[in-house]
């Protein structure tokens, strides 16, 4: 199974949080929303896409390919 975390651009609803992060990294709760997610799918591979500004800090972040459809 893959998984596959990807914004729109109705990011903008969630301005000023998603400046710096993106909609499926923020808090729902005590824990981010895409973790949350990988919690109840943990064998799937996960596959991330976000604004180009905020792909090497979030790829970083997670150690994780980000902006890659062949990953």
């Amino acid at each position: 199974m893959n998984l596959a975390f990807f914004e729109d651009d109705l990011y903008e609803n969630f301005l000023p949080l998603t400046y710096t992060r993106p909609v499926y990294d923020l808090r729902c709760g005590i824990d981010e929303l895409h973790k949350k997610i990988c919690r109840v799918y943990p064998e799937a591979k996960k596959v991330y896409f976000t604004r180009d500004y905020l792909a090497p800090v979030f790829a970083k972040k997670l150690g994780a390919p980000v902006n890659d459809v062949d990953a």
